[in-house]
């Protein structure tokens, strides 16, 4: 990928970031098309950046961390709120348990 496609790309988005209209979407819709397209042509940095090992292996489990993270976070939000815990203590409890979040979401993929 050349300099050029990469401040075409960003100047898209930068475009349609600001745009307040519809065509937005359509933009942001041609943005995700070639991106796609980049990593489908397999022999670029966008390509090898997409394949690296845990970034392919996060998105593998993306589906059971959306679907494990909700009730995992909403006990862990029950348990500490209703021990009187101030809301900055169960932010911290939140983000000190996203581990168990991510081995319950790999053990379920």
């Amino acid at each position: 990928m050349g300099k050029e496609t990469t401040v075409g790309i960003l100047g898209l988005v930068r475009w349609a970031w600001r745009s307040q209209g519809s065509i937005s979407h359509l933009i942001f819709g041609l943005v995700f098309f070639i991106v796609l397209c980049l990593v489908l042509a397999d022999d670029n940095v966008v390509a090898r950046v997409f394949s690296w090992t845990p970034g392919v292996v996060l998105g593998t489990m993306s589906y059971s961390i959306y679907l494990m993270h909700t009730p995992v976070l909403e006990i862990i939000d029950g348990v500490l709120k209703g021990r009187g815990a101030s809301p900055n203590t169960v932010l911290l409890g939140m983000i000190a348990l996203l581990p168990v979040v991510l081995i319950l979401s790999w053990l379920c993929s």
